[in-house]
């Protein structure tokens, strides 16, 4: 079964300790990122949405930060222990 979008900015913004507000907007602080990448990535996986349809739900960015986003978030689970334990536990 897919998950809403915004059931999935929820589930991102409690694991990782932001707002679902912080994730739409602009800032780019090290808290914020990751979650965003994260964001980007279950959106276009889970919910199945287009590039452009995340850009809109997420602060109106263009479909090619998406796709920077995209690439970011599955090297961080490459890497990043921290970024997989989060990104499973938005999952659900």
């Amino acid at each position: 079964m897919t998950r809403c979008a915004e059931c999935i900015l929820h589930d991102v913004a409690r694991s990782f300790g932001v707002s679902p507000g912080a994730i739409r907007a602009t800032r780019r602080t090290g808290d914020v990122v990751p979650a965003r990448f994260a964001a980007y990535r279950l959106l276009r996986m889970e919910a199945g949405l287009t590039t452009a349809q995340i850009g809109r739900i997420i602060g109106n960015r263009d479909h090619s930060t998406i796709c920077s986003g995209i690439a970011s978030a599955e090297n961080l689970l490459r890497t990043d222990a921290e970024f997989v334990s989060r990104y499973a536990e938005a999952m659900g």
